[in-house]
């Protein structure tokens, strides 16, 4: 039995009469449903049926005839910038079939990545339906241009004999646009790109490592009802495909938002092309969320308390709260916590008595307790601390170190006061080895220091404390909202600390979701 297809029109999809012309007479390609573009030798893929390439007449309309019963698929290109296609089944009782009328819209790009671990020479990527066959490079990544748009199935094969071609699930894609095709068992994928370009944010020095970033997500960037509701089949991988450490901190489908970590091993300078994936839509899988992954103790940190908890510690190192009294709050990342001058959190140690360490922190001051002559933001037994509003000499905004050998103390100090003026980014970074004391306000250098003592961590408090002074005093204590409190013994460059100002703040500067 054969049919007919007929009077398929085509209307352009943009332009005046002048250039409608340009859109007249694409081509015709029909294909049948399960056909497979092959140049492998190895592999017949099409044996049945007679496939026909024509194209439309002035009207828009064309015909194709002498075809088998089955299904088809039938894309119309304009071999410029423009495609359509349409799936049709003919039946041995239809003499002739009518498909409806057809716009061309602009060229659609599936880009995916294939393991090339499980790949023995060279592979190539196939749409199913549609006469496209692209390889794969050595990284594992593949681009399929000039696409119409929809629905179809991507299948790899390769020139290994053994090896048993892998079919995607169906990957949508939309006309003008770059959609990545997810991995194996996932639905969805989207790239997140890293903008540290004067644009984004502004990172001109040398690369930062090992960078734990923050990706805030919310219903304008991402399809919470396609995710688990807990985020557990959330996964980060790189462009090559290679998986990536992340922690939830927080995931609220029901509010459409969630706070991830994310390990990224290279943050460029001056860059805004670099990007990873994030892929979701997986009933199958369990989470793999983990804090300890991302910030890593070789890395040097010594603790990262989120606060969104009960004063848990991120790290491997485990050193969570052992005493944690301040409200839960909305804080600057997630939850954070609320101090009102009498809590405080306390961490059982003094973290290895570190001389080269980072102390960093978001706070935001109401006001300075009554009777008190600061607010302690985080202090390492009274050893080294970060304080907000120090009134003693002027000091604002400070961080101190207790000297050997003396009762006194050494203090960087900035002389701000910030007080009833919202979230702040503190870090202050004592380098012992090149003897330099620097304080960071909101990403950048708000003070400079050089002293060639180191830190004195004997005769002062033994445990470590947020929101209140090491050593017990009450006149440092502090009312307000800290979050995102982290101590490191390495010794965080201008770079790190601006990136993450710059990327941790409400308006995120470094990420950059794109299609």
């Amino acid at each position: 039995h054969t049919a007919i297809l007929a009077l398929l029109h085509i209307t352009p999809f943009k332009g005046d009469y002048k250039a409608l012309a340009n859109w007249l007479n694409p081509a015709i390609s029909v294909r049948r449903a399960d056909f497979v573009s092959d140049s492998l030798p190895r592999q017949v893929v099409y044996k049945a049926g007679t496939r026909g390439d024509v194209v439309t007449d002035a009207a828009g309309a064309f015909t194709v005839d002498s075809l088998d019963t089955g299904s088809y698929v039938v894309e119309i290109n304009d071999n410029t910038a423009n495609a359509v296609k349409r799936e049709c089944d003919i039946s041995a009782e239809q003499a002739e079939v009518d498909l409806e009328k057809a716009i061309l819209q602009p060229y659609a790009t599936l880009v995916g990545w294939v393991d090339p671990l499980l790949i023995n020479g060279d592979a190539y990527v196939q749409i199913v339906g549609l006469d496209r066959l692209v390889q794969v490079d050595s990284s594992g990544s593949y681009t399929l241009n000039d696409l119409p748009y929809g629905t179809v199935q991507v299948r790899v094969i390769t020139a290994d004999s053994i090896a048993v071609p892998v079919v995607s699930q169906s990957v949508t894609s939309l006309p003008g646009r770059t959609t990545v095709v997810p991995p194996s068992g996932w639905k969805f994928s989207r790239r997140v790109f890293l903008n540290t370009t004067a644009s984004g944010a502004g990172i001109n020095g040398s690369p930062v490592t090992d960078f734990p970033l923050l990706v805030r997500l919310d219903t304008t960037n991402f399809d919470f009802d396609g995710a688990a509701s807990d985020g557990r089949d959330c996964r980060f991988t790189k462009s090559n495909g290679a998986p990536m450490a992340f922690e939830i901190e927080r995931w609220d489908a029901r509010a459409g938002r969630a706070e991830v970590w994310v390990l990224v091993d290279t943050v460029y300078a001056n860059d805004s092309t670099h990007h990873f994936l994030i892929n979701w839509g997986n009933d199958t899988v369990a989470g793999t969320s983990n804090g300890s992954g991302v910030f890593d103790s070789s890395a040097g940190y010594l603790g990262v308390w989120h606060l969104s908890g009960n004063g848990d510690d991120a790290t491997a190192w485990k050193n969570s709260a052992v005493a944690c009294t301040p409200a839960d709050a909305e804080g600057m990342i997630g939850l954070g916590k609320k101090f009102n001058g009498e809590d405080s959190i306390k961490i059982a140690t003094l973290l290895g008595r570190p001389q080269n360490v980072t102390l960093s922190a978001w706070a935001s001051l109401d006001t300075v307790f009554p009777g008190s002559t600061g607010a302690e933001v985080v202090s390492i037994g009274d050893g080294c601390l970060l304080r907000m509003d120090d009134i003693e000499s002027n000091f604002g905004a400070v961080g101190a170190f207790h000297l050997v050998g003396e009762s006194s103390f050494y203090h960087a100090y900035s002389g701000q006061y910030l007080k009833k003026t919202g979230w702040h980014h503190l870090a202050m970074v004592f380098d012992n080895t090149n003897h330099t004391q620097s304080l960071y306000i909101d990403g950048a250098i708000s003070c400079l220091h050089n002293s060639t003592d180191s830190i004195n961590y004997s005769g002062v408090g033994v445990n470590t404390f947020i929101g209140a002074h090491g050593n017990g005093k009450i006149n440092y204590r502090f009312r307000g909202l800290i979050d995102e409190v982290r101590i490191s013994r390495a010794v965080m460059t201008a770079d790190r600390v601006k990136l993450e100002y710059m990327n941790q703040k409400a308006d995120d500067a470094l990420v950059v979701f794109r299609e």
